[in-house]
């Protein structure tokens, strides 16, 4: 390479047009007056001297193409490249770990080349400021909402078959309490009765909150609470109810409509331990279900008082021997689907 094909050759032949055009004819480059030349181009005196000896040619650097010779931190950069991705940063240690692998150059030439690689050391993570919660706290008055919703459990058939049967939950958004009733199916006027046994043990509420079902019954001149589905407008409008409110279930900035979806889930829990289960037995685990969730769900203080007032009033109406004699629930259900 005897040449530089770059902008300072570019800027010395323009210069060199520039003054020959100037003094006509008679101009002599080698004999040019090297301050001119030099504020034409902006080269030092210095250089301009080199660039006229070479015959006004830009020629590359003495020492371009070479290669150094490797430094005595050869074979150890690795080393060092991932002592600094890591975040050590400090020279000594550094130099430590380095004489273990048998380096023998000194501490000045570690520390120059971790000042030459600091963009390999991670960014110090900065705690950001605390900027409150997201979200929004949903608070309901006594009797103000409840939320009713169907779920599935997998139960034994008297047969020993395998069967789905369906599980009505409603909870009041209050406190908590929830009333749980199994159904053969959910079927409307399944939900019609599961409604009527939860009024009776929770009360009638102002509100009903509901997600997805297919089917809503509820008293006239009540406020209905449901999600976006268009199935609703038209079954809430022959019901006559007061007024019908559409939520999204996504959207919490007016309260969420999914707590019965955690009655459900904590009666799967509930029930995943048992194997087997009968659905002849269905009440009685429902009832230890409720039980448990009554003395989990208050303070300790409310608990000893209802295992006191348990231990002094409850009454065993049933005994061992009585639960041999249980027949199943919806016998004649499971005879017409037979059939």
């Amino acid at each position: 390479m005897n040449e530089r094909h770059d902008d300072l050759q570019e800027i010395i032949d323009a210069a060199l047009r520039e003054m020959a055009a100037e003094e006509g004819d008679g101009f002599d480059p080698q004999a040019c007056n090297l301050a001119e030349f030099c504020r034409r181009t902006g080269l030092t005196r210095s250089r301009a001297r080199t660039v006229r000896a070479h015959g006004f040619r830009a020629l590359p650097h003495g020492n371009s193409g070479r290669r150094a010779a490797p430094g005595v931190l050869a074979g150890h950069t690795g080393l060092v490249d991932d002592l600094l991705r890591r975040g050590v940063t400090n020279s000594q240690v550094i130099f430590e770990r380095l004489l273990g692998q048998g380096y023998a150059g000194g501490l000045t030439t570690v520390k120059t080349y971790i000042a030459a690689h600091r963009d390999l050391v991670p960014a110090r993570r900065r705690r950001a400021a605390p900027q409150g919660g997201r979200g929004q706290r949903f608070r309901t008055a006594p009797g103000e909402a409840y939320q009713m919703d169907w779920g599935f459990v997998a139960v034994e058939r008297p047969g020993g078959e395998r069967a789905r049967i369906a599980c009505f939950a409603m909870v009041c958004h209050h406190c908590g309490s929830a009333h749980v009733e199994f159904f053969p199916n959910a079927r409307q006027e399944n939900l019609l009765i599961g409604m009527l046994h939860a009024f009776s043990a929770l009360g009638v509420p102002a509100t009903v909150l509901t997600d997805n079902m297919k089917s809503v019954v509820v008293r006239h001149g009540s406020v209905v609470a449901t999600d976006r589905a268009a199935a609703y407008v038209g079954v809430l409008a022959e019901l006559e109810v007061a007024a019908h409110a559409a939520y999204d279930p996504k959207d919490r900035s007016e309260g969420t409509i999914n707590r019965v979806n955690t009655v459900h889930s904590l009666l799967g829990a509930f029930m995943e331990p048992f194997k087997g289960v009968s659905t002849k037995h269905l009440d009685a685990y429902l009832a230890w279900f409720r039980w448990c969730r009554t003395f989990m769900a208050t303070d300790s203080g409310t608990a000893e008082c209802t295992v006191a007032r348990q231990l002094t009033n409850g009454v065993c109406r049933s005994r061992i021997r009585d639960m041999f004699n249980v027949l199943p629930p919806y016998m004649d259900y499971w005879a017409e689907a037979a059939a």
